[in-house]
């Protein structure tokens, strides 16, 4: 989990322990201390070479990996003989810690274990099954002894001698006192590693082993795989991010040692040893004795006073106090919030879902948890599409915290607003980290006021002229060839954000939706200007402010999903006053459909070249300080035959532009 780790300092000690069948010390490197009350093994590489060196100052010679010599640096050394890594299997060293009873009747030998590696430490690693997850795995392997040192405060238990009561994670210096008693100590110094942390409270963690409830993943393996293949994953590579987890991943570990969460429902007979697994409330009326019905809720502290009669032999038989993994809750989401037991028809309307979304460390937590779910119950996914997306950081790509840098929600709604913050993120592609300050935040809502400013345009000029458009019915044929690129460029629009909202595909919606606006901004609008300035309502006017109606009721409608109050503002003021049929808020109407005679795929090709030859003459009157307020006497096109009539067409729009 991320946050999981943190670079801390701990002492780090290298132990010296007696090999008697080699009259030599073998020299061992640990960063946990507390873990040696617990060793049963040391283990080397058996393909790694290693040496006896004769170090000045010492009686006996000493065993390292020939690969990390370096570490004797400051002491004067000389290397009698090499050997192989498995010459040294098998043979027997003193314990490391004396005094301590469950020590006392265990034979410590040396095992062969590929995974030593020499790049820290001598290439002699130091065993402990009971303290960390590598060791339990080779402690398995092998058949080692296993002890668990602490209990679930950390704390000591009894049979640990001197170390009985005391605290695992503040017991180094004792150690490495009681070390230095026993010439065991050759060195220690503060070490600096990743260690483990609380991702919450930030306090260290240790390893201990416990018993816990798992559920085999072996069988269910390949039809994961092959339901997960069937999902539409967004971003594509998350789909193999997903195959990755399930081909590597162990018994799902489903019990957890806490007070609140989902109370298992495993019953297990100490007299017969049968485990009861109670299936609903119902099960559990009938099993038990007590009065199920008058339970305040199915937790604990309430759940875990009935007991229930064993089918079995008739014991009394308790619940087992462990809670279930919330990924449990979690996972069976998809059948406990829509009646799975209660009515079947009504939970396959509703089964699977279309698409969820979450951040990519759900691909081994909440995603994976549903997809076992489904596959159990169903033999296919829970859902259809996933999308997830990577972490929100700053500006500078500092990660945001809690307990370090923030910026506050509130803050930015009240500083940029809300629809500000959802445009900015509903654009950006959620396979990157995301970057988000308020210099971002700030140009994100500079270039959602460009659609703004075009409403603010059309509003304040049609609520002086209030155009009736029932009027237009007559006068449709009549657009100017402006009029007709805007629908036209209307249609395209909606066309394209349909399909990628359908796609769900929101970067796609907001670059669409700033190259429309833009479009119509810095074309439509700044070539119509004087259509609206001069003289009392025309039929020309009439059409362009029907033109631009069609836009900022279109508009809004395909980007209230996303505006949604930008959206609901404009189709309340700027929309239903020249619409009395229309739905009482943008977001109880229905999604347009794009007209398709307003489609004309010529008029968008000649206003593209016209649109070239206005930036080229405006870059040449600019090169040549020609003020606009100038006007040209003759302009001159050479190009393209395409261009030159386009342009013939659209003649006193570029007049109009260039002068």
């Amino acid at each position: 989990m991320a946050g999981s780790y943190k670079k801390m300092e701990h002492l780090a000690v290298f132990i010296k322990l007696f090999l008697k069948e080699r009259n030599a010390h073998i020299l061992v490197w640990t960063t946990t201390p507390w873990t040696l009350a617990a060793n049963v093994a040391l283990a080397v590489n058996p393909n790694l070479k290693y040496c006896e060196v004769k170090i000045e100052q010492e009686d006996l010679p000493f065993i390292v990996c020939s690969d990390v010599l370096h570490i004797l640096k400051g002491r004067k050394y000389k290397v009698i003989k090499q050997f192989s890594g498995k010459e040294l299997v098998g043979l027997l060293y003193e314990p490391i810690l004396s005094g301590l009873e469950v020590q006392k009747h265990l034979e410590h030998r040396i095992v062969a274990w590929d995974a030593v590696d020499p790049s820290e430490g001598t290439g002699v690693v130091h065993i402990a099954p009971g303290c960390g997850r590598e060791d339990h795995e080779l402690g398995m392997k092998l058949g080692l002894t296993v002890l668990s040192p602490v209990d679930d405060e950390g704390i000591y238990v009894s049979g640990y001698g001197w170390l009985e009561g005391r605290r695992a994670q503040s017991s180094a210096e004792e150690i490495i006192g009681h070390l230095k008693r026993n010439n065991k100590l050759f060195h220690y110094y503060m070490h600096e590693h990743s260690y483990p942390i609380c991702w919450r409270c930030k306090n260290e963690l240790i390893f201990r082993l416990v018993d816990e409830w798992f559920i085999s993943c072996k069988v269910i393996r390949p039809a994961m795989i092959k339901a997960s293949g069937k999902v539409k994953w967004q971003p594509e590579f998350m789909g193999k991010r997903m195959e990755d987890w399930l081909q590597n991943m162990g018994d799902w570990c489903i019990s957890r040692k806490r007070f609140w969460g989902l109370p298992l429902p495993f019953y297990k007979c100490s007299a017969c040893e049968k485990l009861i697994v109670v299936g609903s409330l119902d099960e559990l009326g009938r099993l038990s004795d007590d009065d199920v019905s008058s339970l305040p809720e199915l937790h604990r502290p309430w759940i875990d006073n009935i007991k229930i009669n064993c089918p079995e032999c008739g014991s009394k038989v308790s619940r087992i106090q462990e809670v279930g993994d919330c990924w449990l809750d979690a996972g069976i989401v998809p059948y406990s919030t829509r009646g799975y037991l209660k009515d079947r028809s009504v939970w396959k309307e509703w089964y699977p879902v279309e698409w969820v979304c979450e951040m990519r460390e759900q691909i081994r937590l909440w995603f994976y948890s549903m997809l076992f779910m489904g596959v159990t119950l169903d033999n296919r996914s829970p859902y259809e599409r996933v999308l997830t997306y990577e972490r929100v950081v700053g500006e500078d790509g500092r990660p945001f915290s809690k307990t370090g840098f923030m910026i506050k929600l509130d803050d930015v709604t009240e500083k940029m607003g809300v629809d500000t913050l959802r445009y900015y993120f509903a654009g950006k592609n959620p396979a990157n980290d995301i970057r988000f300050g308020y210099n971002l935040g700030y140009e994100a809502r500079r270039r959602l006021l460009s659609f703004w400013n075009i409403y603010i345009f059309f509003i304040t000029y049609a609520r002086l002229d209030m155009p009736n458009f029932e009027k237009i019915k007559g006068l449709s044929d009549r657009l100017n060839s402006s009029d007709q690129w805007l629908l036209a460029r209307l249609y395209l629009f909606v066309t394209d954000v349909t399909s990628a909202m359908e796609d769900y595909d929101t970067p796609t919606v907001i670059r669409e939706f700033d190259a429309f606006t833009d479009d119509v901004s810095n074309f439509y609008v700044r070539t119509n200007r004087r259509r609206f300035w001069i003289g009392k309502l025309s039929e020309d006017r009439l059409i362009g402010y029907w033109s631009l109606y069609q836009v900022i009721r279109t508009t809004v409608l395909l980007m209230s999903p996303v505006i949604p109050f930008l959206a609901e503002a404009i189709w309340q003021d700027g929309v239903r006053i020249f619409d009395d049929k229309a739905p009482l808020s943008v977001h109880l109407a229905d999604w347009p459909i794009p007209k398709e005679n307003w489609q004309n795929d010529r008029i968008l090709r000649e206003v593209k070249n016209v649109r070239k030859v206005l930036n080229l003459a405006l870059r040449i009157r600019k090169r040549s300080n020609l003020r606009i307020r100038q006007p040209l006497s003759t302009l001159y096109l050479i190009g393209p035959e395409d261009i030159i009539e386009s342009s013939k067409l659209m003649a006193a729009t570029i007049r109009n532009e260039i002068n």
